[in-house]
């Protein structure tokens, strides 16, 4: 039978933040990061279940946390490999042992990402089952330089044609989990910046979605300290629909 799920990982350490914390287990508002991040799954109507991907000294304790807190869509939680590659690609593996079916709309989420509307998860949705494919995305708002050395600007493309890509990545569970497996065997775990970019490399067209700019990735101080004023002024309670 077909559902409708997502995949979010979140098992990195968080170097960048500078905290002793996981960044994902950081709390704004007296509830962890990627809790809030579940929060926007769990509340989306269409959403089935959640396949949690967490570091492996995490996986017990994640159990405790998203019961705390009534995630009751998350159906597994399974540990993480050594990059975010490895651990999406966990994270469907267990979706695929679970029986979810090869038809079935799987959105791969960070869980770092916090703002996260209802509408973009249903546009995800609606893309997948019309084109194939979603990539949540923005157009590029500032000038785009290629360097290889880092040092000079080897050309400037057209910034019409750019485009900032985020997350979620969404496409049928039977056609990712296949061009995860191809690179596998590829040799190329680990190479591809993102979902998107693996398929790219593998000739599958890929759809676009309209994104929004606040829809970052938690990665630095900065970007904490701007979600809790969001958290604080109740602009993210705005920002995702009135829901939160």
């Amino acid at each position: 039978m077909s559902r409708t799920i997502a995949v979010v990982f979140a098992g990195g350490v968080g170097t960048r933040m500078g905290k002793a914390v996981p960044k994902q287990l950081l709390e704004v508002g007296n509830k962890p990061i990627l809790v809030h991040t579940l929060d926007q799954f769990q509340a989306h109507d269409t959403i089935d279940d959640v396949f949690l991907v967490v570091a492996e000294d995490q996986v017990e304790s994640m159990k405790t946390v998203t019961a705390k807190f009534g995630i009751d869509k998350v159906r597994k939680i399974v540990a993480g490999g050594s990059s975010a590659h490895e651990s999406i690609m966990n994270g469907l593996e267990a979706a695929v042992n679970d029986g979810v079916s090869s038809d079935s709309v799987v959105l791969i989420h960070d869980g770092v990402r916090p703002i996260l509307p209802y509408d973009l998860i249903t546009k995800n949705i609606k893309s997948v089952l019309e084109f194939g494919s979603a990539i949540t995305s923005i157009p590029a708002f500032e000038t785009v330089g290629i360097s290889r050395d880092g040092v000079s600007i080897e050309g400037i493309p057209e910034r019409s044609e750019m485009y900032v890509l985020q997350a979620p990545q969404s496409f049928r569970l039977g056609k990712i989990f296949s061009a995860n497996q191809r690179a596998r065997e590829d040799g190329k775990v680990g190479d591809f910046i993102d979902q998107a970019h693996l398929m790219n490399y593998y000739n599958e067209k890929l759809h676009l979605v309209d994104g929004m700019r606040g829809n970052i990735k938690l990665t630095t101080p900065n970007d904490l300290e701007y979600f809790s004023y969001l958290f604080s002024s109740g602009e993210y309670q705005n920002l995702l629909g009135g829901q939160a």
